[in-house]
């Protein structure tokens, strides 16, 4: 996890690619299960992070995960028409909470998750790979999928999100000027504009 916290999940394909790899070493479905969660977890609370105006402010155990998913949505990672993402996050909430009270899950919620990754399912036809083996794999790349998924777009919103709050405070860019002057000059020279035509 090192890596996820040194980059602050803002490389999409760096973090999918980290993910896959953390959790190709792992063989038990269970022990995976539980450790992707807590990657996509960490994705989450580093993007509700990112809005907090105290830089010391830390997320950490506050809120559960099923929380920090739908403080996520109303922060703009995600919306509710993103049904195949939220099905897949329920489907691996649902599974990780059986783990934690039952120390097994429902293997039969698996298609839930698998039937939004047709390349996947392609992928172990063609590599032949059937039972704990298919299932291992179509974990890995789902939880990097997921993982490299909701990075760019905390990447794309914190963008969006930051800018703003550049042009809210007032703090200047490359030109020295804020972001209110070079508004207020877009708004001068735009007046202008109009009255000569």
């Amino acid at each position: 996890m090192n890596y996820l916290k040194t980059k602050k999940v803002v490389d999409a394909k760096a973090n999918r690619t980290f993910v896959v790899e953390e959790l190709e070493k792992i063989f038990n479905i269970e022990l995976l299960l539980v450790r992707g969660q807590i990657l996509i977890e960490y994705v989450f609370t580093s993007f509700i992070e990112n809005y907090s105006t105290e830089d010391d402010y830390r997320l950490d155990d506050k809120f559960p995960f099923y929380s920090k998913f739908q403080i996520c949505r109303l922060l703009g990672l995600y919306t509710e028409k993103d049904t195949a993402l939220i099905e897949q996050i329920n489907v691996i909430n649902k599974m990780r909470n059986d783990i934690a009270h039952k120390l097994t899950f429902d293997r039969t919620l698996l298609p839930n998750l698998y039937k939004h990754h047709n390349g996947l399912k392609q992928e172990v036809k063609k590599k032949k790979l059937k039972g704990e083996a298919k299932d291992r794999y179509m974990l890995v790349m789902i939880f990097g999928s997921l993982c490299g998924n909701f990075s760019g777009r905390a990447a794309a919103v914190n963008t969006v999100h930051n800018t703003i709050s550049d042009f809210v405070l007032g703090k200047t860019v490359g030109s020295g000027r804020n972001f209110a002057e070079i508004l207020q000059q877009d708004i001068a020279d735009l007046k202008l504009a109009i009255s000569q035509e």
